[in-house]
């Protein structure tokens, strides 16, 4: 229904705009280069695209093993 309405929507030049949870973990692998990217491609408004970006850019992680903790590690993927 979704891809429907979509669908419908570009066909007439029109902005389809939906916002999921990521309850499941299911955008845990998203590229964040290519998220903003796709999201230009389909003519996201660019204040909305820049403020998702703004949520992605420089972000980093640490790991931690029998009390050794590790250098940052940049993380150019997985949406928080």
């Amino acid at each position: 229904m979704i891809l429907e309405n979509i669908y419908a929507a570009w066909r007439k030049r029109e902005i389809y705009s939906a916002i999921f949870m990521d309850i499941a973990g299911a955008f845990n692998n998203a590229h964040h280069d290519r998220l903003i990217h796709n999201l230009r491609k389909r003519l996201i408004p660019t204040p909305i695209a820049k403020w998702i970006n703004s949520f992605l850019e420089e972000r980093f992680t640490q790991l931690r093993f029998n009390g050794v903790t590790s250098r940052s590690i940049p993380t150019p993927a997985g949406v928080p």
